[in-house]
């Protein structure tokens, strides 16, 4: 079971990968920019949910060992998705000429451009939680770890809102109901573990 856990994302990143690969009938050798971000943004997602799983069964099992090598590996593959994620959106701007704002605008609908700032939040956030991670035993962040946490928390919720109303790939389908388990599992494990902490207290 441990290890099923453990190496289950390859599991997530695998149907990330089907997916797109499927809605593009498997053509995807000439692959341009903007058939390729969302999977950046599918996997990087999936591989997020799979830390919140280790850190939920972490809480359950207090004997459970995460596989620490790669969760290291696997969240500096997150940080640099999450990077290239929106740069490849931006490149593509670029090279048409538009200005990225309105480029989006025109991509996803003005209607719909909240979602993409909820999400350019988010992006912040996580880049910020990365850098903290690295400082967490300095005494401000070290006395405000939880509250820093939480907001990583509220971020990966965010992005979450952000791939069901604006991703190609969550719309419809299998993969639709897929997704949504991804994020209310992701939310209950998030709701677990802050519950289990205010207990402590």
């Amino acid at each position: 079971m441990k290890q099923l856990i453990n190496y289950s994302v390859f599991g997530v990143v695998a149907l990330a990968l089907f997916e797109w690969g499927d809605s593009l009938d498997w053509q995807i050798s000439n692959s341009s920019k903007l058939q390729i971000f969302p999977l950046l943004g599918l996997i990087a997602f999936s591989i997020m949910w799979w830390h919140f799983l280790l850190g939920f069964v972490s809480e359950v099992k207090s004997d459970y060992g995460k596989p620490k090598s790669l969760k290291a590996v696997s969240s500096l593959f997150v940080f640099f998705l999450i990077i290239l994620h929106p740069m490849l959106l931006l490149l593509q701007s670029n090279s048409v000429g538009i200005d990225f704002k309105k480029f989006v605008e025109a991509y996803i609908g003005d209607t719909n451009f909240f979602f993409v700032s909820i999400a350019t939040v988010a992006f912040f956030i996580f880049i910020a939680y990365d850098l903290a991670k690295r400082l967490k035993n300095q005494p401000f962040l070290k006395k405000n770890w939880l509250i820093v946490d939480a907001i990583d928390d509220v971020a990966f919720l965010a992005i979450f809102v952000h791939s069901m109303m604006l991703g190609q790939h969550t719309a419809e389908g299998w993969f639709r109901y897929y997704w949504i388990a991804l994020g209310l599992s992701g939310l209950f494990f998030i709701a677990y573990k802050h519950w289990s902490r205010f207990k402590q207290e």
